[in-house]
Parts: structure tokens; C-alpha cells; sequence
């Protein structure tokens, strides 16, 4: 009798405990989804959920902004936006492949780690919590963003391959002549639609801002004094210097189509706003005459520039041989309500404990029951 009640409360406890995880994963299912389940392939890569999660968080207002908050509508156009842009990782992994330049996280973990602890140091003055937090709000899990951080010193690494490799001119010479052909010099004007309401209201004041710029009524700096202007990242007030292949597509199409000092009516293009969401814009560009005293000055930097521009071509043309192939979970998926991505071993351990915490209160059971049963034998 007594190994018998011993079986069966022993059964009995690791039957819960086998389970317990099946019922607290269906339970935790409504509220949040594993990082690392995949939602599809590119190519042979697969692509984790935390990544969709960050993509289309990147989108979400604007394209709340456009679609007037129609599920439908929204959903079809987050879903564009996801299969043209998800392919942007893939591409820069398959270009260094092309160069032989492999890459594994675990190589890279030492520069992966500095390059986080110096943004929390200068951005974030060494508040590791805000910085988390400020990673949260835009979506990105850890094993994502280190990642990402890992493929942007694969990036950095390909500044030095091309010259090395001559896939670009070197010489100083030649390279101011590439400038001078290649690159453009311009200064802008911009109003970020936040907001659906706002596009209106920024829409007239960036018409007004070009029609004073072409009548020759105000200058740039004197608009951008008066408030005609969001964006504050030209500090040196030296403009812009961009190659093609550097700007978002509707942006550079005006900007490389006007002439000399020629003054561009109200361009809408996506750009980072303040708070560094990606967002409508509104732009007004003017183009003006490259300086080559700014020129010899900041070589480096135009080189870098000139480096860019070279392989973000190359890597449009490998994005034209990729494309996005969704599985069945992410067909399941409804872009606009996507539930946040949590590490799966968080799960795994909330598990572990309860289970941990019924055997422990099994263990205490059993010699109560075999007392009971030793008492009631004796009675008898």
C-alpha cells in the first residue's frame, strides 16, 4: 500500500510538471511572441521574428499616417514595406560573402561590445536602463540589435576592402575629379508629417518657403531663421554634399535633376525626423555650386561618402536577385497588432520554477500520505 500511494502521488507530480509548460506557453501566446521564431526565409537565411517586429515598428505611423488607420489597407501596405526592405540584411551578408569576408557574431563579440558600451557612454551618459528602454520603445530586442551593430562593422570593413581591392579610385586627384562629376551640393528646407494632421498645414508653409526662395524675396538661412525648417542637422551650415545611392530615392531624384542654383518646389520623401522615426517629409531643395576649398578640407569624409554610394549600388543590385519567402506563421500574422518578441528562454524558466515548486511541494506531501496511511493501517 505504501509504494503504491508513493507511485501515485509521484505520477501525479511529474504529470503537472510535464504540463505546466504546455499550458503557460498557450497562456503566454495572447501576450507575447518568441525573438527567434521564424517568419520566413531570404534565400537560405532565415529571418527571426524580432527582426520583422523592429521593421515594421520603423513603419507603423507612417503608414497609420497614410492609410487612415484602415486594417486593411494598412496591412497590405506593411507588408510591402517588409518584403522590399527585409532583404537589406541578407544583401550586405551575401556582398561580403562575395568578398570572402564571412561573418560569426562570436569574432566580432569584443567590437560589438564596445560599440554598445560607447553609445550608452555618449548618448545615453552611461544610463544602461534608458538606453534599454529607449531600444524597447523602438522595438529592438538585444540579440537583434547586437546583430545589427555586428553588421554594420561588417559594413565598415567593406570601406576598407573596395580600395584595397581597387574597386574605387584612390589617389587624391582622382577623387576630387570623381567629387566634382558625381557629387552634388545642396541645401534644404524640411517639415516632418509627425502626424496625418499636420501634412496640411506643413504642405502650405513649404510652398511658401519655395515661392520665396524662387521670387528671390528670402534666402535659405534667412527662412531656416524664421522657422521654415525642422531640421537642424546641417550645424556647420555648409550644406550637403551627397553622391546617388546615399539619399531616399524621391529626394535625390529632384535634387541630381536641378541645375545651378535652381530652387525645387515641395518634395515629399521619407526621412528621420527629431526623434529619429522614420517619417514623411516635406523638402524644399536648393542646389548650388560645390566648394573646393570644403572639398580638400573634408576629403575623408566625401571619400566615405564615395565609398557608400559604390556599394550601396552593388548592394542594389544583389537586393534584384533577392526576395522575401513567408512561411505560414507569418502568414497567420496581423502586421498592424504585432505582439512584442521576448527571449524564449525567459518562458523556459518560469517553468522551470514552478515546476521546481511543485515536486518540492510533491516531496512534502508524500510523508504526510505515507503517516496518514501508516496511522489508519495501525487503527485498523
Amino acid at each position: 500500500m505504501k509504494r503504491t500511494t508513493l507511485l501515485r502521488v509521484l505520477c501525479a507530480a511529474m504529470a503537472i510538471c510535464l504540463l505546466f509548460p504546455c499550458l503557460f506557453s498557450c497562456g503566454k501566446q495572447e501576450a507575447t511572441v518568441n525573438e527567434t521564431q521564424v517568419v520566413g526565409t531570404v534565400g537560405d537565411q532565415e529571418i527571426l521574428y524580432d527582426e520583422l517586429y523592429c521593421l515594421v515598428q520603423r513603419y507603423y505611423d507612417t503608414v497609420k499616417e497614410t492609410c487612415g488607420s484602415d486594417p486593411v489597407k494598412m496591412q497590405a501596405e506593411l507588408d510591402r514595406l517588409v518584403k522590399e526592405h527585409i532583404t537589406a540584411n541578407p544583401a550586405i551578408l551575401a556582398l561580403c560573402d562575395s568578398l570572402g569576408l564571412a561573418y560569426d557574431e562570436k569574432d566580432w563579440k569584443d567590437e560589438i561590445d564596445k560599440e554598445l558600451d560607447e553609445i550608452v557612454s555618449k548618448s545615453y551618459g552611461g544610463d544602461e536602463n534608458a538606453y534599454l528602454e529607449d531600444m524597447r520603445t523602438m522595438g529592438l530586442t538585444e540579440r537583434y540589435l547586437r546583430y545589427t551593430t555586428g553588421l554594420d562593422l561588417l559594413y565598415g570593413s567593406l570601406l576598407k576592402e573596395y580600395p584595397e581591392r581597387g574597386l574605387v579610385v584612390k589617389t587624391d586627384g582622382a577623387l576630387k575629379q570623381y567629387i566634382k562629376d558625381n557629387f552634388i551640393h545642396v541645401y534644404h528646407l524640411a517639415l516632418f508629417n509627425d502626424t496625418e494632421e499636420e501634412k496640411a498645414a506643413n504642405y502650405q508653409k513649404m510652398s511658401e518657403a519655395a515661392e520665396l526662395l524662387q521670387s528671390g524675396k528670402d534666402t535659405m538661412y534667412q527662412l531656416i531663421k524664421k522657422g521654415y525648417t525642422e531640421d537642424f542637422s546641417d550645424v556647420s551650415a555648409e550644406g550637403y554634399y551627397i553622391a546617388k545611392g546615399t539619399m531616399e530615392q524621391a529626394y535625390e531624384d529632384t535634387a541630381f535633376a536641378l541645375g545651378m542654383n535652381e530652387v525645387s518646389g515641395v518634395v515629399e520623401a521619407m526621412g528621420k525626423n527629431n526623434q529619429n522615426k522614420t517619417v514623411s517629409c516635406y523638402y524644399v531643395i536648393q542646389r548650388v555650386a560645390i566648394d573646393e576649398e570644403y572639398v580638400n578640407s573634408h576629403l575623408t569624409l566625401l571619400q566615405n561618402e564615395y565609398y557608400g554610394s559604390v556599394i550601396a549600388a552593388d548592394l542594389d543590385e544583389i537586393k534584384k536577385t533577392l526576395s522575401f519567402t513567408p512561411n505560414e506563421f507569418y502568414d497567420s500574422l496581423d502586421l498592424c497588432n504585432l505582439l512584442p518578441p521576448v527571449r524564449e528562454s525567459r518562458a523556459w524558466i518560469a517553468c522551470l520554477c514552478v515546476g521546481g515548486g511543485i515536486l518540492l511541494l510533491a516531496a512534502a506531501v508524500i510523508p504526510v500520505v505515507i503517516v496518514k496511511k501508516k496511522h489508519a493501517k495501525k487503527n485498523v
